[in-house]
């Protein structure tokens, strides 16, 4: 919802003055917002927004939730200033490839370091296939 309101609000004026600059404050906003959201995740209610979203797939303690949700934190007040480095230092070409690109590569690479924190909380299913050994 937080995107969407942003794309609207962001779009409108972008079309309506024919200038991109507005546009390229959607993303640096928008991730200061989710790193608000997250920030103050943390201190209010029984669990930071990273457990919320995870806490269904991943078993962890409460300190690392709160580590994780800080983590988040950081990432994306620096992806909204790379963001806004980007915009408004790049040419608007680059801007774009690194909408399209960027982003997705920041957010995989931050999510793959997250790894070492998560594995030894992820829960396996159990598999109950029976094997050959199990019918001797």
């Amino acid at each position: 919802w937080i995107t969407l309101g942003a794309v609207v609000l962001f779009c409108i004026p972008t079309i309506i003055f024919r200038d991109t600059a507005f546009l390229k404050w959607k993303a640096p906003i928008v991730n200061w917002i989710f790193a608000t959201v997250f920030l103050i995740s943390a201190y209010v209610g029984d669990k930071p927004a990273i457990q919320h979203m995870m806490g269904h797939a991943v078993n962890a303690p409460k300190e690392v939730w709160l580590k994780l949700n800080t983590l988040w934190v950081v990432y994306f007040i620096v992806l909204g200033a790379i963001n806004l480095i980007v915009a408004f230092t790049l040419s608007e070409a680059l801007w774009i490839q690194f909408k399209v690109f960027g982003n997705l590569i920041l957010t995989f690479a931050f999510i793959f370091g997250q790894m070492p924190i998560l594995a030894k909380y992820i829960e396996a299913e159990d598999d109950e296939t029976p094997t050959p050994e199990d019918s001797l």
